[in-house]
Parts: C-alpha cells; structure tokens; sequence
C-alpha cells in the first residue's frame, strides 16, 4: 500500500489510544522507500517513471520484515507501550504483505516472502501506463474507508 494508507491508519490508531507516535510507527518502515530514491538519484539510476511513482513504487527492503520489526521495537517501545508499538508496526507489515510484491519473512536468514493478491506495489515495472492507474485503486478503496472510520469515530 501506499504511505498515504499507512498515515490513515497511524491517524485512526492515534484517534483510539492517544499517542501521536502511533501515526509515525504506522509509516516509518516506508522510509527504505525515500532511502533508495535518494541513493538512486546519487547513483543516476533513473527507472522510467516520474519521481512521485519512483518513491512509491520501490521495491522494498529487508526492512519491510519481521527482522526490521525485531530490529525497531525495542527502540520505540521506550516511547510507547510495547503492544501499541507492535500494533503499528505490525499493521504495517499486515497492510504491506496483502500486495504481490509482499514482504520478506527474515532477512538475512531466508529469502522466503508473504504475498497477497493486491496489485498495489507490484505493477512500477510494468510498460503499460494503465497499470499504475489500477495499482491505486486497492489504496484508494483502504484509504476511504479509513477516513470513513476516523471521521465517523469507528
């Protein structure tokens, strides 16, 4: 899913348990995705998309994992209850494993992935421009129906 998807749902979280680093622990793994845009831009390796869908779209990193979870929680649950620290980042990881791209499982130890039938992440190397339009419409759907829950106090 998109960054937007994930900020909703660190907003609704936040609405429920009151802590404002909820919505940050909901978003940080897609960090890697910013990384590797700036490390591509410094390398000059320029895919043929615009540079909105080059962030969106990256592939994801062994920090989208549960050996990146394992890695972050102990950091942050300094700062937030330990449950609703795994509850962000595990939502996360939830939300992210529903695409074709999927997540890897733990990285450096197996290369094994959770996948899911969404084609949210999985199309940017796609030719056809009508696939990045279809790719949008799974996120858009989770994206409504969070505000809907948000602004209807769910």
């Amino acid at each position: 899913m998109d960054l937007i998807a994930h900020l909703m749902l660190g907003i609704w979280f936040y609405k429920k348990f009151g802590y404002w680093e909820m919505i940050v622990l909901s978003c940080i793994f897609d960090i890697d995705h910013f990384i590797g845009y700036v490390y591509d831009r410094k390398k000059k390796i320029h895919p043929k998309l615009p540079w909105v869908l080059h962030v969106a779209f990256r592939r994801r990193s062994w920090f989208h994992s549960f050996t990146g979870l394992l890695l972050l929680l102990p950091f942050v649950s300094a700062y937030v209850p330990f449950s609703l620290a795994l509850l962000s980042l595990l939502s996360h990881l939830l939300i992210d494993s529903m695409d074709r791209m999927g997540i890897q499982i733990l990285p450096p130890f197996t290369k094994r992935k959770i996948r899911g039938p969404l084609p949210t992440s999985y199309l940017w190397s796609s030719k056809h421009p009508r696939h990045y339009r279809k790719a949008h419409i799974p996120a858009i759907i989770m994206i409504i129906i969070l505000f809907l829950m948000i602004l209807y106090n769910v």
